[in-house]
């Protein structure tokens, strides 16, 4: 029952449906509590608070957010604690902690490598690059960081890659640490020839 609510309650988020999604996500979770199911828990406290987060009600949004991580330390779970720990930069950012962000975005990029999860990867290096780029006006690192997940997408097993892929846009990149040998904007650049 846990889970059919669970999965209810995602399809009620992504439709905007948000009270829906809401009242759903809290039955799942008060059935996992009764269960003691604590990796359930914590992804739906994760839940709850992109939930609360997509409705401005930031701080409950981080209160299941610092929950669904507690329980997935607890759990031993490195991927789920990345996870949290990336759904957390994101709430520190919108509230404008973006040192706090940019360390949660580090720590996330951290597990999703020890996890082997290159979507995370991808993700939390584009918060990385987005942190050098807002909080620190650092555009080299910035750059290096968003180049770093394109290369993460650009991997064919990672799905959200896939996606973008799949609209045949010719890209390269160039390698180069030297500023002076990229062309185009540093070392993203895009080929005019189409794919035959």
């Amino acid at each position: 029952m846990a889970k059919a609510d669970s999965n209810l309650g995602l399809l009620q988020r992504e439709k905007g449906n948000y009270p829906e999604a809401l009242a759903l996500l809290r039955n799942a979770l008060a059935t996992e509590q009764k269960a003691g199911l604590l990796l359930s828990q914590a992804r739906d406290n994760l839940n709850l608070g992109i939930v609360h987060a997509s409705t401005g009600k930031f701080d409950k949004a981080m209160e299941h957010t610092r929950e669904g991580l507690k329980l997935a330390i607890q759990e031993k779970d490195i991927k789920e604690q990345a996870i949290a720990l990336l759904n957390r930069a994101v709430l520190q950012r919108a509230v404008g902690n973006l040192k706090e962000a940019g360390a949660d975005y580090s720590q996330a990029a951290k597990l999703f490598e020890e996890a082997g999860f290159q979507e995370g990867q991808a993700s939390a290096k584009l918060g990385i690059g987005k942190m050098a780029e807002l909080a620190d006006k650092n555009y080299v690192a910035a750059l290096e960081n968003y180049l770093q997940a394109l290369e993460f997408y650009s991997k064919p097993n990672c799905r959200a890659g896939k996606r973008w892929r799949s609209c045949n846009l010719p890209i390269s990149i160039n390698k180069s640490r030297n500023p002076e040998e990229r062309q185009g904007i540093w070392s993203l650049t895009t080929s005019r020839s189409r794919h035959k």
